[in-house]
């Protein structure tokens, strides 16, 4: 409850006021994304993000977010300047606003959260990211994205299963891919 004050606050001090809408790939000249690199897909995931936006001449700019608890068998697999890990993490849950700064800062043409997470801070990150056209993965209260691509759901694999299928951001950013394409 006390943490909740504090996030609400902090909420409405850096939210963005730009207004959203789709846009055509043809109007986006900047990009933001988040990638969660705790998954065993994201080097895959990153690697479609790079080529894609390259093709189309797009300026990116890419934060990861790795929560997992570091040790001798479980390393960072990411650089240490554009990646926010539990240690990034003030004690309300929001990121360290110079790692934050790096899809938050400056205004891009389109927000990208390709994380799986419904933790503060990827709703910090999504909400104050300064973005006319945004997608991601979660709904969170005060609707901040304008598309949300949900991951496929294998045959077999009932509605309550927490396992999702190895290289899930890739494919949900081929999706993407594939709408940003088709949007006129």
């Amino acid at each position: 409850m006390f943490k909740n004050f504090f996030r609400k606050r902090r909420l409405r001090k850096d939210r963005s006021n730009i207004s959203t809408g789709f846009i055509p790939m043809q109007k986006i000249h900047s990009a933001a994304v988040v990638i969660d690199a705790s998954g065993p897909g994201y080097d895959e995931c990153l690697g479609k993000v790079r080529k894609f936006f390259g093709r189309h001449g797009v300026s990116l700019s890419v934060l990861f977010i790795d929560f997992r608890k570091f040790s001798s068998k479980v390393k960072m697999v990411t650089e240490r300047e554009c990646t926010v890990t539990r240690k990034d993490l003030n004690w309300f849950g929001r990121p360290c606003l110079k790692k934050a700064a790096i899809v938050t800062g400056k205004p891009v043409d389109l927000f990208i959260c390709l994380a799986d997470n419904d933790s503060y801070c990827i709703e910090y990150l999504s909400k104050s990211a300064k973005s006319r056209f945004k997608i991601g993965r979660k709904s969170f209260a005060g609707d901040p994205f304008d598309l949300i691509v949900e991951a496929p759901v294998l045959p077999g694999e009932g509605t309550d299963s927490c396992a999702a299928p190895t290289g899930v951001e890739g494919e949900i950013f081929d999706t993407i891919s594939d709408i940003l394409g088709k949007i006129k």
